[in-house]
């Protein structure tokens, strides 16, 4: 949607209205009137009123390629998507070798989850236009949705070789290593986005998590918190970083300042984003690394309320009534968890030599 105007909308809008009803002009210039007017409104923000005025524009020219295409970007604004494509559509019919089009309607196709599509048309994007980094990327996000990691990693590694400093190739194709276990590669790549992006909360996250995965959690805690810093509202961020005050001593009982770092950080975490259930569980699993079982209960519930589906909640809360001596509870939540039943004799072995599961 690019246009050059040194009128403000609402000027261009009064302009154009003018041509339109005094009606003087030649048919093509009330067209061009009807779509600089949608335009208006575009940067209106006011898109029903924009679809209108390309549908006035495309009535008096048929061909009129740019009322198409941005009357298809006015249809994915309102998530109308098959009218968004048919848009598309048209203006390759009118020109073959549009490049907006086909890289728009890979968006649509992508959103709609129509990933060969998507791909046939970033494709089409690459043909046309080789030097086009956005389309390699664009296309790797579609291969890494499909899990072809080693497409999505070759596509991201074009976008990097085309534009070195495009942070957001890098930190999805340290996603792609991260996801085929490549963890020191992974963080070489989140290092390179930062670099070049280091305002980017969530590149710090996602190099804290492979930090942990590497067990390096002084450095996932930093990395964290760093996020925190630059996103105070980051429940991932908190909640990631009480998960690793807890992971770094493998889940063994916390000295109490390590207990009232994660503690506080899951309380942030529900204070962000009450009505989820992992704040909540994970909050119990801490209640119970410091034998707090009654408040560990108190968590799991809440959990469960709110996401009843969770079978690692059934199992936490499980362990927790095993160590109350609860049997009849602990076999209940076992049992949702769907914990095989000869696993769960075995942890009632360790409290009741007479406890067996029918």
């Amino acid at each position: 949607m690019n246009s050059r105007n040194i009128y403000s909308p609402k000027t261009q809008e009064i302009a154009c209205t003018q041509v339109i009803e005094k009606g003087d002009r030649e048919p093509l210039d009330i067209a061009t009137a009807h779509f600089k007017r949608g335009f208006s409104y575009i940067n209106q923000k006011s898109y029903d009123r924009a679809i209108t005025d390309f549908d006035s524009a495309i009535h008096i020219n048929p061909n009129y390629l740019k009322a198409y295409f941005n009357r298809g970007i006015m249809y994915s604004y309102q998530n109308n998507l098959d009218r968004s494509i048919q848009d598309y559509e048209q203006v390759i019919k009118i020109d073959h070798q549009y490049i907006g089009a086909y890289n728009n309607r890979a968006g649509v196709y992508f959103a709609k989850k129509e990933y060969h599509k998507a791909i046939n048309d970033y494709s089409k994007v690459i043909e046309l236009a080789p030097s086009n980094y956005k389309a390699f990327y664009n296309r790797g996000l579609v291969f890494y949705r499909q899990k072809k990691y080693e497409k999505a990693l070759f596509d991201y590694s074009k976008a990097i070789n085309i534009n070195s400093e495009f942070a957001l190739a890098y930190k999805n194709r340290a996603k792609v290593k991260s996801r085929m276990r490549r963890f020191e590669k992974a963080i070489a790549d989140y290092n390179q986005a930062i670099r070049i992006d280091s305002k980017d909360a969530n590149a710090y996250i996602l190099r804290g998590s492979d930090y942990e995965r590497l067990r390096n959690f002084k450095q996932a805690i930093s990395d964290y918190s760093y996020a925190i810093k630059l996103n105070p509202e980051s429940s991932k961020g908190y909640f990631k970083r009480g998960r690793a005050y807890m992971r770094q001593n493998d889940f063994k009982p916390m000295d109490k300042s390590e207990f009232n770092l994660a503690l506080a950080d899951y309380n942030k975490v529900i204070s962000l984003k009450p009505r989820k259930a992992h704040g909540y569980r994970n909050r119990a699993e801490a209640y119970a690394s410091q034998e707090d079982y009654s408040n560990a209960i108190r968590d799991y519930n809440t959990a469960i309320d709110y996401n009843p589906g969770d079978i690692v909640t059934y199992y936490g809360r499980a362990l927790v009534y095993s160590e109350l001596n609860d049997y009849q509870n602990a076999m209940r939540d076992f049992r949702e968890s769907g914990t095989h039943l000869d696993t769960a004799n075995k942890l009632y072995e360790l409290h009741s030599s007479n406890m067996v599961l029918h």
